[in-house]
């Protein structure tokens, strides 16, 4: 089945896409506060850099035979993949300078960045969508849950139907060009995976059920 005549509407784990990978190099990139193009890469810096302390907070993990609760299990969990998508966020960002300094040194093409913002913005969502679960802060942890199914959302459709031949996936240490049928298939069983654990986490640690 092409892949025209297929839509996929399900909410996504948390994977990798980047454009082909480029050489670091260290380059000097300076940054005009009156380049609107700048001032955005200088705006996604400041705000990732509220995230940079999750990177080595001090998770404890239950010892063994240790007896705890449910709650306890899913706060734990929850801190972990925030830890993981700190991380992640945090080679995105090194991987967008990265990209951003090679243009502006005119060692590769201009080409757009639009996959390392909307990364950016799906993780940040993500993050603050688990902080408010683990919190058991029903409001705000819907805001940032919508808001993040809506941008893997609009992930899936551009899977689907834009030009991905210069992408790629890594899923589960996995690398597959994004243009291709197998991609859209393994993400779909890991967003029903992560749906799924969500679901239960929420009704433990807020006792309804999670946003539609």
């Amino acid at each position: 089945m092409g892949k025209q005549s297929r839509r996929i509407r399900q909410h996504t784990a948390p994977v990798k896409q980047q454009t082909a990978p480029v050489k670091e190099l260290h380059l000097t990139l300076k940054l005009n506060r009156n380049d609107p193009s700048d001032m955005k890469i200088l705006n996604t810096i400041k705000t990732s850099d509220k995230y940079k302390p999750l990177i080595s907070e001090d998770i404890r993990e239950p010892r063994d035979g240790e007896r705890i609760t449910m709650k306890d299990y899913y706060k734990f969990r929850l801190r972990r993949i925030r830890q993981k998508q700190a991380v992640l966020n945090y080679e995105n960002i090194t991987e967008l300078l990265n990209a951003y300094a090679l243009m502006k040194n005119g060692k590769i093409q201009v080409q757009s960045l639009d996959t390392y913002f909307r990364n950016f913005n799906s993780k940040t969502s993500l993050i603050n969508f688990l902080t408010h679960l683990h919190n058991g802060n029903a409001d705000k942890a819907s805001h940032y849950y919508l808001k993040w199914r809506g941008i893997m959302s609009s992930f899936i459709d551009e899977l689907l139907f834009n030009d991905c031949s210069s992408e790629y996936l890594e899923i589960n240490g996995k690398r597959i060009d994004a243009d291709k049928d197998e991609a859209v298939r393994l993400l779909a069983e890991q967003i029903q995976a992560d749906v799924d654990f969500y679901t239960k986490v929420w009704r433990v640690l807020i006792g309804t059920n999670i946003p539609e």
